[in-house]
């Protein structure tokens, strides 16, 4: 199977940064609830650069929020949950979507070729082995 897959890179002080702080200050919800609901969200949209869709292109109403991650989350409402992240900037509403301002510096995409392709080159430089495909170089 040669497909694309996406992945997410997270900063390694994704934790620590000013708005995940604000969420695990929240006191009427779990702050570790609501990371998992943003990286989920997160996940969800990175095929649409950030905005939350359907495969389709419609934009995904507060309700079916809950049934587009296909999570549960402790009797916790989503608009709630998506109420808070909007409040400390993780999420923007923009005319009937939702998006998530910084995923573009968080996308990635590959291959399963191009992992190959990685594995090989990572493999020529703990080798030793020099020149590439073409023979050593002067």
């Amino acid at each position: 199977m040669n497909g694309k897959y996406w992945y997410m890179r997270l900063k390694d002080s994704f934790f620590n940064s000013m708005q995940i702080r604000q969420l695990y200050a929240d006191e009427e919800i779990s702050g570790h609830a609501l990371t998992v609901f943003y990286l989920r969200l997160c996940l969800m949209s990175l095929e649409t650069g950030g905005v939350l869709e359907f495969p389709n292109g419609k934009p995904i109403k507060d309700a079916q929020i809950k049934s587009f991650i296909g999570a549960d989350f402790d009797g916790i409402s989503v608009a709630k949950m998506l109420v808070r992240l909007l409040d400390v900037g993780l999420v923007n509403a923009e005319g009937e979507k939702y998006k998530i301002p910084e995923i573009e510096n968080l996308i990635g995409q590959s291959s399963e070729k191009a992992d190959r392709q990685r594995q090989r080159r990572q493999g020529e430089e703990s080798g030793g082995v020099s020149g590439g495909e073409y023979g050593n170089s002067i």
